[in-house]
């Protein structure tokens, strides 16, 4: 009888030195302490949420917050080993950088749960030009 050998492959390039380095520096416990999570938020904490995006940014050379998910499933098993922390494919999605980003440029309004207009303080009365 033969056994099958199963094999995955995922490309990581520099992406556990990136990681690494950042997990040395304790920067995802010095964000996340920055930042907070949500109780009710599940997976990685908005520390390992930032390390990841940042490996993704320093790694990728691009900051869109669109292709990070992508990016994340196809090396599910390298960051939830690099993390310590499992990884959902859902983790990286962009709606959930972007509250993150949020929560790290410190507008803690959305911990309110008042409108994103609210957060970036537009005037909210009418101005009328004149010409």
């Amino acid at each position: 009888m033969t056994q099958t050998l199963l094999l995955h492959h995922e490309r990581i390039d520099d992406i556990p030195l990136i990681i690494g380095l950042a997990h040395k520096l304790r920067l995802a416990e010095v964000l996340d302490r920055h930042m907070g999570t949500h109780r009710l938020q599940r997976g990685l904490n908005n520390g390992q949420l930032a390390v990841g995006w940042l490996a993704y940014i320093l790694s990728q050379a691009d900051h869109r917050t669109s292709a990070v998910r992508d990016w994340a499933n196809s090396i599910l098993r390298t960051l939830a080993h690099l993390l310590g922390h499992p990884i959902r494919e859902v983790e990286f999605r962009d709606d959930r950088l972007g509250v993150m980003w949020l929560y790290s440029s410190g507008h803690t309004e959305t911990r309110n749960s008042r409108s994103i207009r609210g957060v970036f303080d537009e005037p909210t009365h009418n101005e009328k030009i004149s010409r």
